[in-house]
């Protein structure tokens, strides 16, 4: 059986995506309840990137950015002038893309909540896209502060980077693992921070545990 009840409310869509991709609860466990639903569609979407080849095999960077303090801004200005802020930042780190000279191949993947997943392929794209989305967030803030809103209004996306696989097997999924360390990691830091996770592999066959680097 490929999902679990236990201490998780799973909606019956939801059980249905995680046999799908053979995957269960746990393996997402550091995902929030709340973004478990759009995290499984991203799932299902490198899929279907993988299907139509338009991912190789090999490795690839897969890229979470993150609206800091997205939490305390909807308590303190509202739940919907928050949400109205977060489709904002989600059309900036969008439209940022479209506005990077790739050298080579990048894809949005999927909002999930108010954060946003892209895979790269070349890690000097993933830094232009950065740098692209950090002056859009900045043009935003430079407009907020001129009419006096709220420090709440103002944007900062957090970066977290992770290297590895992220094709589907009979046997594994690693873009699960991926996006799970992805959420385990953005925790730890702050609005205009970058943070790379390398997963080493050396280091599991030693120990026989999932080992990560994060620098």
């Amino acid at each position: 059986m490929y999902y679990s009840h236990v201490a998780f409310n799973i909606t019956k869509g939801m059980q249905v995506d995680l046999r799908d991709l053979r995957i269960n609860r746990e393996a997402l466990s550091n995902v929030p309840d709340y973004a478990l639903g759009p995290t499984l569609a991203a799932l299902k979407q490198v899929r279907h990137l993988e299907q139509a080849q338009l991912l190789r095999p090999g490795l690839y960077y897969l890229v979470l950015i993150d609206l800091a303090g997205s939490t305390a801004s909807s308590a303190n200005i509202g739940v919907e002038e928050n949400v109205k802020r977060i489709e904002q930042f989600v059309r900036f780190t969008i439209e940022a893309l479209g506005r990077t000279s790739l050298s080579n191949a990048a894809h949005f993947v999927k909002e999930i909540g108010d954060a946003t997943l892209f895979l790269f392929s070349s890690f000097s794209d993933v830094l232009q896209w950065r740098g692209k989305a950090e002056q859009a967030f900045a043009d935003y803030n430079k407009v907020a502060r001129a009419e006096s809103l709220p420090a709440d209004y103002r944007m900062a996306g957090k970066v977290i980077v992770h290297l590895g696989e992220v094709l589907f097997s009979e046997a594994r999924n690693p873009i699960a693992l991926a996006v799970n360390q992805l959420f385990k990691v953005e925790k730890n830091f702050s609005g205009g921070e970058l943070a790379r996770i390398i997963h080493d592999h050396r280091a599991q066959k030693r120990s026989g545990h999932s080992q990560v680097l994060v620098f």
